[in-house]
């Protein structure tokens, strides 16, 4: 039985600075929103910061560093300031 995949949509600055909109990671088992945010850092070092500061996104609801990564579409999003 083949492993679970995370898709993951990159908000557009990581993206644009990865050059990859979405990408494809293992799901592997009890991976926290912390852990995913550790690998996605270990891939992207030049967008660790904005990695660090990005909100992750389950399913339409944000998620805490100490929550499980569920399966479905994981979306990361940067920050956005405003006024």
């Amino acid at each position: 039985m083949p492993q679970p995949q995370l898709r993951i949509r990159l908000g557009s600055a990581i993206a644009e600075k990865t050059g990859h909109a979405y990408i494809t990671l293992p799901k592997q088992d009890n991976m926290t929103a912390s852990q995913l945010r550790s690998e996605l850092s270990s891939m992207y070092p030049d967008v660790e910061p904005l990695i660090n500061m990005a909100v992750i996104f389950a399913n339409g609801s944000s998620l805490t560093d100490s929550d499980l990564v569920p399966e479905g579409e994981i979306v990361v999003l940067n920050p956005v300031a405003g006024g």
